[in-house]
């Protein structure tokens, strides 16, 4: 297995197979110095790897960070897809070698962070709910597959459930925020160990409080004059009835009581692309 821009840990017993992808979007740079330390930690002999073959996939997105762009022509976690797909910019030719990493792999660990105010939190399909809920992330996100294909498709989540193998995508703060890095390590390293990788001892609790919640339906802009009703954030409860947003001049309301998940920043919100989540709690 070869991929600019990776790093390859492999120990005696490879399995379990295990991809780390981060910077696939150049304005999300929250996991750097994280990935970073682990890599020295691990170079000087402060953490082990116990067994397993961990690739490290540094910058998902070369070609973008280059030039300091979100992308290069298309969203490259919009075009991780089977079927054959023309090579006639740089997020497709790249997609094509993710995806021979992504069929090698027995876990994926997606890295981002969020445009606005959030804390961590990890999206998990039902069937990997256990394994995550070990992890000890507070706030985990289910049924990302529930949106479907016409909705959400072509990203890392959505490939690794057509096959089956395990993922989770981790969300580190919103981009700029400077408590990030220490918290983005432990996760790692939660990770990281309870997949079997490293010891035991390097788990650590995050938050005590938790919520799971479940999707229900997604938002999509239907123009380009957008704008919020009220400053929103990550997780945050909304009211039957709740002006949400104006989009083209026309009010979004809550329709029942609800969660709002990962709230675009209405700066970057364009026509067609999605712009929030609307989630439901559950009780685990």
């Amino acid at each position: 297995m070869s991929i600019s821009s990776s790093i390859i840990l492999k120990w005696l017993l490879d399995w379990p197979k295990v991809s780390i992808f981060w910077w696939v979007h150049w304005d999300e740079p929250s996991w750097t110095l994280a990935i970073k330390k682990f890599l020295k930690d691990v170079k000087q002999w402060k953490i082990s790897i116990l067994k397993g073959e961990i690739t490290c996939v540094s910058e998902a997105n070369e070609e973008a960070l280059k030039v300091s762009k979100r992308e290069i022509k298309v969203n490259l976690n919009r075009v991780i897809l089977d079927e054959n797909i023309s090579e006639d910019c740089y997020e497709n030719k790249r997609a094509q070698e993710l995806k021979n990493i992504l069929r090698d792999s027995d876990f994926l660990l997606d890295l981002h962070s969020t445009s606005g105010p959030s804390i961590p939190f990890m999206f998990s399909e039902k069937q990997n709910f256990d394994l995550a809920s070990k992890m000890w992330i507070s706030h985990i996100i289910m049924g990302w597959s529930e949106l479907g294909e016409d909705l959400i498709s072509g990203d890392t989540e959505s490939y690794i459930n057509m096959h089956w193998w395990k993922w989770y995508t981790f969300e580190a703060w919103n981009h700029n925020n400077p408590q990030w890095k220490e918290v983005a390590y432990q996760m790692l390293l939660n990770f990281l160990s309870t997949i079997w990788c490293i010891d035991a001892s390097y788990f650590s609790k995050i938050w005590e409080e938790k919520l799971y919640v479940n999707i229900k339906e997604v938002y999509i802009a239907q123009s380009n004059d957008f704008t919020y009703c009220f400053d929103t954030y990550n997780f945050q409860k909304i009211m039957k009835g709740t002006c949400i947003a104006i989009d083209n001049g026309e009010k979004i309301e809550a329709s029942y009581d609800m969660i709002l998940i990962m709230p675009k920043n209405q700066d970057i919100v364009e026509k067609w692309n999605e712009v929030f989540f609307i989630w439901e709690q559950i009780i685990k």
